[in-house]
């Protein structure tokens, strides 16, 4: 076998099409597999004709002409890209899909990979198929609740902006849920809305019961009901919420660097060093330290209205942990002279 591989010539592609003209009497189009099967003979030196699965090629094995090359992938098919090989991939392997992305999805046009309108015969078994790939899906009433759970929580996460690792930690999370029958008399969005409830907590990126009820299909009630029942049914352990995940999250909402970012976390921990918020909620406090922050920080005060609507509060709450975090560092904060907006590392 020559290891050099070469293009044909003129009248090597002649013979080319020849053959394909064969192949296309045997198997169909150019495009066929029919068509690189009949390519057995090379069309330059009559060698035997190879087929080269990683360059997707056929090479003539004696002089190494290539002969024609098949953009379809028929090799085994890959989950992603191993040791830089960008291959075919396929959807990977996940828990927030009911069937775990292992499913089969069959298209609704009644026409084959070529384009071309199936027989009436065709038509009847693959309509037979689409029935059974149905009921194979959701088939019992708990592959059922579990397809309304996940499409739930897929939908809560994005409208939340969460990660993907919460999106699955929540899946996980509402399968053992139903494993363990704690959804009899209880509404599948509820339980998918505190199943991406605690997800969110035990990942360090807590959102409010205010502003997951407003995405969801259920009151606040049935939420932090759900939230309470799962957490002791299951055995959750869940750390308190950190008032500075809060704090980077207005940041961000609001459009400040890092000096505010900075100073908010410092009067953080300053009224949690003096016991001033005690039993407050983490976002109060994350709203007081973040506007005694913009005070010495911004050149431009950050209006309490514009805060307290940002983070869905009262102006009142708001006044009230912004007296305790002075209360912390003793006094009313000095203003510095600096860009608000600064990113200072």
């Amino acid at each position: 076998m020559v290891g050099n591989r070469r293009r044909h010539d003129g009248k090597s592609r002649e013979r080319c099409e020849r053959q394909a003209s064969i192949a296309g009497r045997i198997g169909g189009s150019v495009e066929s597999p029919g068509f690189y099967r009949a390519l057995v003979e090379c069309p330059e030196c009559d060698g035997t004709v190879r087929s080269d699965e990683r360059r997707n090629e056929r090479v003539c094995r004696a002089c190494g002409l290539v002969v024609a090359t098949d953009h379809l992938a028929r090799g085994p098919t890959k989950h992603g890209p191993a040791d830089g090989d960008t291959g075919q991939v396929t959807t990977p392997v996940t828990v927030a899909r009911h069937d775990r992305g292992l499913g089969t999805l069959i298209d609704w046009r009644d026409r084959d990979a070529n384009g071309n309108w199936m027989s009436e015969a065709k038509r009847r078994r693959i309509a037979r198929l689409r029935t059974y790939n149905r009921r194979c899906r959701s088939g019992s009433g708990k592959k059922r609740t579990v397809q309304a759970g996940l499409v739930e929580i897929a939908r809560l996460t994005s409208e939340l902006d969460l990660p993907d690792v919460v999106q699955d930690d929540a899946a996980i999370l509402f399968r053992r849920a139903v494993d363990q029958d704690l959804l009899v008399g209880r509404s599948v969005e509820g339980i998918a809305g505190a199943c991406t409830y605690a997800a969110a907590r035990r990942h360090g990126l807590p959102r409010t019961l205010d502003e997951l009820t407003a995405l969801s299909h259920v009151d606040r009630t049935k939420v932090g009901r759900g939230y309470r029942y799962i957490s002791r049914e299951l055995e959750l352990t869940i750390p308190p919420v950190d008032p500075k995940s809060h704090v980077r999250r207005l940041v961000a909402t609001l459009g400040y660097g890092r000096n505010v970012h900075r100073r908010a976390c410092d009067f953080v921990d300053a009224a949690d060093s003096a016991s001033t918020v005690v039993g407050a909620r983490p976002l109060t406090v994350a709203c007081g330290s973040l506007y005694a922050a913009t005070l010495v920080v911004g050149d431009e005060e950050l209006t309490q209205a514009e805060l307290a609507d940002t983070a869905g509060l009262s102006t009142h709450t708001l006044r009230r942990r912004y007296r305790d975090v002075l209360d912390a560092v003793d006094g009313p904060p000095i203003r510095e002279t600096s860009d608000p907006t600064a990113d200072v590392s």
